[in-house]
């Protein structure tokens, strides 16, 4: 009997190539590759024989975490200045 999800998840759940998440995060395959193999970003799924793909709910939580990571250094530096 095969898996089931629920319809709204399994509608946003997505593979992303590696061509579409070097679009998405503005880093080159090679830096992806690196950050792959450092534990920094997110962990490829095995789609074929040589081919990964990136699940685009999982891209899209990166990329917000670094926007809240720079929000939070910002709002550090502005408290810093203040005091």
């Amino acid at each position: 009997m095969p898996t089931t999800f629920p319809y709204n998840r399994a509608a946003r759940r997505r593979l992303l190539r590696y061509n579409a998440v070097v679009d998405r995060v503005g880093l080159c395959k090679r830096s992806i590759e690196e950050m792959v193999a450092a534990g920094d970003f997110v962990q490829p799924v095995k789609i074929g024989v040589r081919a990964v793909g990136f699940v685009e709910e999982e891209v899209d939580a990166w990329i917000e975490a670094r926007i809240i990571a720079r929000d939070q250094a910002l709002a550090a530096k502005a408290e810093a200045r203040q005091a």
